[in-house]
């Protein structure tokens, strides 16, 4: 019997998963640390005094503007990515996923500027401004804003992160003397 035969009379695994479950597998078990320390890392400005950069910017008010419109169609429309979107405890494992899915939606977010952005140029350099400036308008709100708020919320939970390992720490100490 040859490998090719063998192969074929072998059955395979049957997995019952949707594809959005798959997805959100993969998102949840990808090796970030391929980019991480050259993109991912939060920077020290961006842990430091609780996002005051961040807030300046207005990232809070778009927060809680695309809350309010993700939450009305939340009625309607039952996705996984709405829900994959949302810290659903503090539990450690539960933060760590959602690093995982935030790192996941900002890749996402970021490719899709990249890509936005040479049409938004080529509508501005043809004296297209309307187009041009609803492209770039959309970018900013679609891409740019969704990014910063990702790092925000990533920023703050790397701190609660860091501050539960380091109660951890001081119980240990203190129990063990």
């Amino acid at each position: 019997m040859t490998l090719n035969e063998h192969l074929e009379q072998t059955e395979k695994p049957k997995d019952d998963r949707s594809r959005s479950d798959k997805f959100w597998d993969y998102v949840n078990e990808f090796d970030y640390s391929i980019i991480s320390d050259l993109y991912f890392r939060t920077k020290r400005f961006e842990r430091a005094g609780s996002g005051k950069l961040y807030k300046a910017l207005g990232v809070r008010k778009f927060q809680k503007a695309w809350t309010s419109v993700v939450e009305g169609f939340v009625g309607k429309m039952d996705h996984e990515a709405v829900k994959e979107g949302y810290v659903k405890s503090y539990d450690y494992s539960e933060l760590k996923r959602y690093i995982n899915f935030s790192k996941a939606a900002e890749l996402i977010h970021a490719g899709s500027a990249v890509l936005l952005l040479p049409g938004t140029l080529a509508q501005f350099s043809n004296g297209k401004y309307v187009q041009g400036t609803a492209l770039a308008a959309l970018n900013v709100f679609g891409n740019l804003y969704p990014i910063m708020l990702q790092r925000f919320n990533r920023a703050r939970i790397e701190n609660y992160l860091e501050s539960m390992e380091e109660r951890k720490w001081q119980e240990k100490i203190y129990n063990h003397n």
